[in-house]
């Protein structure tokens, strides 16, 4: 972004280069960033295109404006990299243009049939050849041919001039006019350039010597001075050319700016920023974008040379660079904006966007601003304008991006144009082509100048053709989709333009306000005619009608323009009644969401009729509380909610209207009241009134409005509660008989629903105006009410009184509660509590059996609850009848009875799995009950417990009674037993703690005998990992029980492996043999596999533990009898493959253990083989033999990886033995330049005379005489050096060393040189080498 740290300077900027682009920064959103056009002197709009269109724009009308130069101020970029080639694309069929996407048609395609039909005609008349390259500007458009040709048309597509081709000079290759519209310049494909005068077409200069000989000129680009252009040729080379006139001399200057040889540009970009009027801080540097085929260079060319941006571009060789300058309005940090070049680049798919700005030392600096990553390859890349991007990719595909959001808005499918490629220019064919294959392999697709920007379109040149691609504005965008039929797609284009959610915007100019109104008015203007159209033509149908009003309303609503729907479009559909139906059915969904809460009074009557002739009395009810009562005829309305039962309704206009919450709650429950006076079953609709009511009275004991969502006013809350309370206690109706019972509205909401209407009171007793000593008194006055209606009463059945009781029983409960009720009024209560229920209800914890117990639970918990209660005897005994046990806990907790506590817990069928924790903390605790009752609760309760959970149980008794387990052994069936035994051994693995005090033996082989009778399938994985019981015993248990798998474990235990083997062989046979009778099922051969495959791994377990002659007594037995059975079963395909895998399983595992001759001999002398022949035997035999070649080499690599090792340790151990040894002394470092010292008795070493030193690997060096003939250093292992001595010399020698130690360690610490020491002696090979 732009350098914020000058705010004032930045903003002033930006407001003088807006003036030059004609923004208005005042009325510009923050959100925006499209630089809008400023109005120029008439161009050549409407003129180059006539009515007639291409088959790839049927669209009626005048063409769009053909610009042949950017607008001053709207579009700054230098015209992108465009060169052309003189051949079309080849291997593509030509296709109809592809239609746009559904955002509005962003660009309009269409054939410039002027410009086509004159080239044509100087192709086939004049010899001028086809077209190659194009550019605009200065009011003209101007074409270069594959001869060398150049035509200059005007704004009505007339040829102004046909620049004859000079001799030699070849195809025109490129071409650029100059900012102010005065000069072309000329690019040849044999490296002639040539400039003309735009306005009378004169030759002006021929350059021959612009750039490297022998090259063609690629591009050729203007600065903002018409006497300053750039050049780049196939080299890759890039020119600054200066043109100069001396003395009527017209000369030019060429300096090369960038030389091929450095890596070659194949695109180039200036920054043109003279349509600004020198009011950018960039005016001062002269800014060139170039691109290689590997990277992308932005320099500063004036004052100085300077290189601003390097980007690296990889990508594939066949994708060229492209280049595209923009000016854009940028938002910085500090909330200002300033005007900014945009450089946007990209190679095959990879595209980047970097600002350019001046920082606060006056030097310019690019900052990257965003990447994208595209899913198409990039041909060409252009902006439209700030906002947006063209980009043309391999399919001839032009896709349109929107730059802020990097979101695709359109594809435009141009491939039926035949664009013209520049092929052979990169390959310089013309010069001999002398160029890389990186750039031959690269312009193979190469179109900088025939895909020309002019402003906001495109110039497409094909081979055949002109094509141009314009960005339409936004109501033109608007119009074309309304002409293709789509009117309901050209309002929703619209509404995006109204809330700015679309993209590629164009023609939208001033204050935010007056856009919309710009753009609200054209919407109006489309929807105007498409009403007009459906209603006028009195041929739609009705669904098309539908739609169309149903368009209408929405958008009248979304726009606000209520007045329109209810003036225009009503009085359009009020002439004929299927409109009329269709707008009024429009309206529903509006009101439904407040949007139309007060239509027309007239409206709304004839709203209410159409839905009642429809019989939409729901949806009819629906809308009439949502909108306002004024609307509403109410005599209509009132009427048709009666006659049809509409009840909500009915609500709705008494309380919102009237503000009278009394007299429909009077009115409808003589309606409830009626019914419920029949004894017959309710109807579904006098169901639903009922409901209502309750919902009603509900919300207004809340103060909550109904049926809509809100509150009723808050002045009127305490009014409305009062006389609805009122209303509900009166003694009789307002037109009482003489049979009326008392309170006729209580009673009638009591029979209805009793549990519903006691909730509603009991949620509105938690009010605040019941909390008052005046709201307590009516609390208890309906209480009373209550008890004198149901309780005395014959009308009520006893789940209705339980429910008044149930009710009663938690307001007794509540805090604070102050009610006032007789003792037998309370025992009556309790009676009907615990009154014992179904079975079925004691299922359900939800159910009224749960619902009666919590009732009864926080009537005891409640304060003075348990002392109104007389006998508490008789109420426990009543719980255990009732099967209250909730109850019951409570009641002998209170009387700290904590024994049957238990029994409560285990006979709950909702709380069985709490009893763990209770009995965790009796056992913890024992200040509650003794540690022998809880154990001896423990155990007589065990069964159960163990049904409960066999896993808590076991962890209950392992943690704080294992002693009881043995007890348990005797009192537990055989199948809970098990399961106990076994949860009480995984919890011991489980927990270290658990190991302290192992079981006995007869544990574990209970469980080993329960496992036999009752799981036999997992008595062998259980032997394999208990080692716990006795060998004898177990092996007992499992003979008794046939557990063959299970006796071969323990056998080998025991050390028995022969035995172990034969049992396992002898098991496998059996299983073989049925396999075999079965002939082939494939369940009995798995089964035989799986006892194979035990007795070879029993016998490679045990080869350690046996001698050779063992082995072979172990091994041989087994593969006799496969070998005879394989034999046998000669004739029998699928037996004897099976045998055949099984004896080269039992041949592959034994290799290694039993000697290779042995087995070989044995295989020749087995009798069923003896009078066969080789090819019986051949397949174990190689079999075997590849078994001995995989061994040996295994063994083979295991010894040359050992003798690599061993070499490379014996290499390091030399290498360490030869190097310098650095002595130091014991006491630590000395001073680099102090002579050595002998580390026992610090006389120097080199004293004279010479004496004999020894330097250990441990840094001490000694005199020989010293070291006392050691071989080990003395000071570092003094007992070993001094062993021969007497023990008092060792002390003494070691009490020395000590000493002398210590003095060295309080010397200076200087550092000194240390290097790598040999190592220690000792080791028997490495005697001599010191």
């Amino acid at each position: 972004m732009a350098d914020s740290d000058a705010p004032g300077k930045a903003e002033g900027d930006a407001e003088r280069t807006a003036d030059a682009l004609d923004l208005d920064l005042d009325e510009l959103d923050d959100t925006e960033f499209d630089i809008p056009p400023v109005t120029v002197p008439p161009s050549l709009e409407s003129i180059l295109n006539d009515d007639e269109g291409h088959d790839s724009d049927p669209e009626e009308g005048s063409q769009p404006p053909f610009l042949l130069a950017p607008e001053v101020g709207l579009e700054t970029s230098s015209q992108c990299s465009s060169e052309g080639r003189s051949r079309s694309s080849r291997g593509r069929r030509a296709s109809p243009m592809g239609r746009s996407s559904a955002s509005g048609n962003v660009l309009r395609h269409v054939v410039l049939k002027g410009l086509t039909t004159q080239i044509n005609a100087a192709a086939e008349r004049s010899g001028a050849g086809t077209a190659t390259a194009a550019c605009g500007g200065g009011g003209c458009v101007c074409v270069g041919t594959s001869h060398g040709a150049v035509l200059m048309f005007d704004a009505t597509q007339k040829l102004r001039f046909l620049l004859e081709a000079a001799e030699g000079a070849g195809a025109v290759t490129c071409l650029a006019a100059s900012g102010d519209g005065g000069r072309l310049l000329v690019g040849h494909d044999k490296g002639l350039i040539r400039m003309f005068d735009m306005k009378d077409g004169r030759l002006l200069r021929t350059l021959t010597d612009a750039h490297a000989p022998a090259t063609a000129v690629l591009h050729v680009k203007f600065t903002d001075s018409s006497a300053l252009a750039l050049c780049s040729d196939s080299g890759g080379s890039v020119f600054e050319l200066a043109f100069k006139r001396v003395l009527g001399v017209r000369g030019c200057e060429a300096r090369c700016l960038f030389s091929g040889a450095r890596g070659e540009v194949v695109a180039l970009e200036p920054l043109l920023l003279a349509p600004l009027g020198g009011q950018h801080p960039l005016e001062a540097h002269s800014l060139l974008a170039m691109a290689t085929l590997s990277k992308v260079i932005v320099v500063q060319t004036r004052p100085r040379t300077k290189v601003v941006l390097t980007h690296a571009l990889p990508a594939r060789a066949d994708s060229l660079p492209l280049l595209a300058w923009q000016m854009v309005l940028i938002q910085v940090a500090d909330h200002s904006r300033v005007v900014d070049p945009v450089l946007a680049f990209g190679r095959d798919r990879a595209l980047f966007f970097y600002q350019v700005g001046v920082d606060g030392g006056g030097r310019a600096r690019a900052t990257l601003l965003h990447r994208s990553q595209l899913s198409f390859q990039m041909l060409s890349l252009h902006w439209l304008n700030a906002r947006t991007l063209a980009v043309l990719d391999t399919r001839e595909h032009v896709h349109v991006i929107d730059v802020r959001s990097q979101t695709e808005v359109e594809t435009l499918d141009v491939s039926s144009a035949r664009l013209v490629f520049a092929s052979s220019h990169f390959k310089a064919i013309a010069t001999g082509g002398n160029v890389s294959k990186a750039l031959v392999a690269a312009g193979e697709r190469a179109c900088y100048n025939t895909v020309v920007s002019l402003g906001q379109q495109l110039l497409l040149v094909g081979t055949r053709s002109v094509h141009a691609l314009h960005m339409r504005t936004w109501n033109e965008r608007i119009d074309h989709v309304a002409r293709q039929g789509r009117p309901l797609a050209a309002l929703e284009l619209g509404l995006a333009f109204y809330e700015e959610r679309a993209k590629a915007v164009v023609g939208l100019r001033g204050p935010k306000a007056h856009r919309k109104h710009l753009i609200k008015e054209k919407i109006f203007a489309v929807l105007d005619a498409f009403v007009d159209k459906m209603v006028g033509s009195g041929e739609a149908s009705v669904d098309e009608l539908r739609e169309t009003f149903a368009a209408a309303a929405n958008y009248c609503v979304l726009l606000d323009r209520r007045e329109t729907l209810f003036g225009r479009y009503w009085e359009a559909a009020s002439s004929q009644p299927e409109a009329e139906a269709a707008f009024l059915e429009a309206l529903e969904p509006h009101i439904l969401n407040e949007q139309l809460p007060a239509p027309p009074t007239a409206v709304m009557q004839r709203f209410v009729l159409h839905f009642e002739k429809v019989a939409k009395f729901q949806a009819l009810e629906a809308c009439l509380v949502h909108v306002d009562v004024s609307c509403l005829d109410i005599h209509q309305t009132m009427t048709l909610c009666w006659q049809h039962n509409l009840f909500d309704a009915i609500l709705s206009v008494h309380t919102r209207g009237m503000q009278d919450y009394v007299t429909p709650l009077v009115e409808l429950l003589t309606v409830l009241q009626s019914a419920l006076s029949t004894g017959k079953q309710l109807s579904e609709q006098q169901v639903t009134l009922g409901n209502k009511l309750l919902v009603y009275v509900s919300c207004c004991l809340a103060g909550r409005a109904y049926p809509l969502r809100g509150d009723v006013p808050q002045h009127l809350q305490p009014q409305v509660k009062h006389e609805l309370l009122k209303c509900l206690t009166t003694m009789h109706s307002r037109a009482p008989t003489d049979s009326e019972p008392p309170h006729p509205y209580l009673r009638a909401l009591l029979q209805f629903d009793t549990r519903e209407f006691l909730n509603v009171l009991a949620l509105a007793f938690e009010e605040a105006e019941f909390s008052s000593e005046l709201g307590v008194r009516q609390r208890q006055r309906i209480v009373d009410i209550l008890l004198q209606t149901v309780v005395p009463g014959e009308t009520f059945s006893a789940s209705q009184v339980g429910a008044l009781f149930t009710f009663l029983a938690r307001q007794l409960a509540r805090p604070g509660a102050a009610l006032m009720v007789e003792p037998h009024l309370f025992h009556q209560v309790v009676d009907f509590l615990t009154t014992p229920l179904d079975d079925a209800a004691l299922t359900t914890p939800t159910g009224q059996h749960e619902e009666r117990q919590q009732a009864l639970m926080e009537l005891l918990t409640a304060p003075q609850g348990l002392d109104l209660c007389s006998d508490h005897e008789q109420l426990l005994q009543k719980a255990y009848k009732a099967k209250f046990f909730r109850v019951c806990e409570l009641l002998h907790q209170r009387r700290q009875e904590y024994e049957p506590i238990v029994q409560c817990y285990l006979q709950d069928p909702f709380r069985k799995g709490q009893v763990f924790g209770f009995l965790r903390n009796l056992l913890v605790n024992p200040g509650y009950l003794e540690a022998e009752k809880t154990r001896r609760l423990l155990v007589e309760n065990a069964a159960q417990l163990v049904a409960v959970d066999s896993r808590k149980t076991a962890q209950l008794v392992n943690s704080h009674a294992p002693d009881l387990v043995p007890e348990l052994l005797d009192l537990l069936e055989p199948e809970p037993l098990l399961s106990f035994l076994q949860a009480l051994l995984h919890h011991r693995h489980s927990h270290s703690a658990a190991r302290d005090e192992p079981l006995g033996p007869e544990v574990h082989e209970t469980l080993l005998t329960l496992l036999c009778r009752l799981r036999p399938t997992e008595v062998a994985a259980h032997v394999r990992a208990d080692a716990h019981c006795r060998l004898e015993n177990a092996l007992q248990v499992v003979r008794e029980y046939g557990q063959v798998e299970a006796e071969a474990h323990l056998l080998e235990r025991a050390g028995d492996v022969g035995a172990a083997f034969a049992l396992l062989k002898t098991q496998f046979e059996t299983q073989l043999l049925k396999a075999l009778e079965e002939e082939g099922g494939e369940a009995a051969w798995s089964l035989a596999q799986a006892r194979l495959l035990l007795t070879v791994q029993l016998g490679q377990r045990s080869v350690t533990l046996l001698d050779e002659a063992a082995r072979e007594a172990l091994w041989f037995p087994l593969l006799q009898m496969l070998m005879r059975h394989r034999a046998a079963n000669a004739h029998h395909q699928h037996n004897h493959d099976a045998l055949r895998d099984m004896c080269q399983h039992v041949l592959s595992s034994m290799l290694g253990h039993v000697s290779l001759s042995a087995v070989t001999q044995l295989m020749l002398q087995e009798p069923s083989f003896g009078q066969g022949k080789f090819g019986e035997v051949r397949d174990l035999l190689l079999s075997m033999l590849r078994g001995c070649e995989h061994e040996e080499r295994v063994l083979r690599t295991t010894q040359r990886i050992l003798n690599a090792d061993l070499h490379a340790r014996l290499a390091k151990t030399l290498r360490r033995a030869r190097r310098p040894l650095a002595p130091h002394p014991a006491g630590g470092p000395v001073p680099a330049s102090a002579p050595p010292l002998c580390s026992r008795c610090d006389a120097p070493l080199l004293r004279p005379p010479a004496a004999p030193v020894v330097v250990f690997a441990c840094g001490h060096a000694l005199h020989c005489s010293c070291a006392g003939g050691s071989s080990e250093c003395p000071l570092c292992n003094p007992g070993s050096s001094l062993s021969a001595q007497s023990p008092s010399k060792v002390s003494q020698a070691v009490e020395e060393a000590s000493w002398r130690r210590q003095r060295r360690r309080a010397r200076p610490q200087e550092t000194s040189l240390e290097l790598n020491l040999a190592p220690p002696p000792g080791h028997a090979y490495l005697q001599g080498l010191f």
